[in-house]
Parts: C-alpha cells; sequence; structure tokens
C-alpha cells in the first residue's frame, strides 16, 4: 500500500503517483535529465511502499524509472518474470 512520505530515510523505493513511476533511491540518476528523487519529495507527492519492494510498487500499477531501475527493464522479459512468480507462489 503506497503511503505519503516526507523523507527517502530508510526507503529503497518511491513512488510519483502523478507519473505512476517508481523509483530506486539506491540508483538514483542524479543528472538534469534524471530521476528527480529528491525533488519528488521536497514537492510533497512521493509514496513509500508497504511493504518496501519493488514487486508491491508494481503489484500497486507503478511502472519502474527507465533511469534508475533500467537494469531491470533489460533482464525483465523472461528472468524476471519467472523470478517474481516464484516469490508469489
Amino acid at each position: 500500500m503506497a503511503v505519503p512520505i516526507e523523507s527517502v530515510r530508510g526507503r529503497h523505493y518511491i513512488g510519483d503517483p502523478t507519473t505512476m513511476t517508481v523509483h530506486d533511491v539506491f540508483h538514483e540518476d542524479p543528472t538534469p535529465e534524471g530521476c528527480g528523487i529528491w525533488e519528488l519529495v521536497r514537492s510533497g507527492r512521493a509514496v513509500g511502499f508497504q511493504p518496501d519492494k519493488l514487486q508491491q510498487a508494481m503489484a500497486e500499477g507503478y511502472k519502474p524509472c527507465s533511469k534508475c531501475l533500467y537494469n531491470y527493464q533489460l533482464r525483465r522479459p523472461t528472468f524476471t518474470q519467472r523470478f517474481l512468480k516464484g516469490i508469489e507462489e
């Protein structure tokens, strides 16, 4: 369940409910064209997930950020789908 947050402290994933994008705090793209995680938190729009897992965010309809979760996008087609199914069972 997504809940509003005021800090990234203790969080691995945060979401932007306006774009329905989930970001990986540990791998933020800090370039000007990057994720903008800190601006998201400062704006008051950031949400956290309970539990703080990528699978939870995706179950709630959030899509992985193409910048900080690019590796997820690259390996998703086969391996990740099988991996997620194994966790859910």
